[in-house]
């Protein structure tokens, strides 16, 4: 199966040579991408990311040809092994009800300049609807660690996509300019 990110036009796109790759050293050997051609390393993956990005973003296919009807195939049912770590329920519900009393009832986004209430703008379909972020990235963890309410604020789903853009997490004060 494969699965093409974007097709490039040969006569238009400056191509990404071989020769134009950096060799990376990863401890005593050198990796090109012609000497495995099974397994990028993990050192190298965002740089060489980053490299494609770049390439493709160059391209002036998509200036050239433009397709309105654009269609893909989608829904197919895929399984997947994932490491996820875990959250505690009680830890949620507790920072919600802290929330509900700490603001007459209600769920409003603590991120600096936002406020947004669920329930103000979707009525009940919205009442109790709140993202709870950890202030302490769970994924920079080691290990399990203590987790209080201290550590986690009421968000709403727009700021905490935009908390964690790019794999990134962003502090509140920082997130609307």
């Amino acid at each position: 199966m494969c699965e093409w990110e974007r097709i490039l036009n040969p006569t238009i796109d400056i191509p990404l040579s071989i020769n134009k790759l950096p060799r990376w050293k990863i401890g005593e050997k050198s990796w090109t991408p012609q000497s495995s051609g099974i397994q990028i390393p993990p050192q190298i993956i965002s740089e060489l990311e980053d490299l494609w990005a770049k390439h493709i973003g160059a391209s002036s296919l998509g200036d050239v040809f433009v397709d309105d009807e654009i269609s893909a195939f989608e829904g197919e049912e895929r399984i997947a092994l994932i490491r996820h770590r875990k959250r505690e329920q009680k830890l949620r519900d507790a920072k919600l009800k802290q929330a509900r009393q700490k603001n007459q009832g209600r769920l409003i986004c603590e991120v600096s300049g936002c406020s947004f209430d669920f329930e103000k703008v979707y009525g009940s379909i919205g009442k109790d609807f709140a993202h709870v972020h950890h202030l302490k990235p769970l994924g920079n963890r080691e290990s399990s660690s203590q987790t209080s309410l201290d550590d986690l604020v009421i968000v709403c789903a727009n700021c905490h996509a935009m908390i964690h853009r790019d794999g990134k997490c962003r502090a509140l004060n920082e997130l609307i300019l």
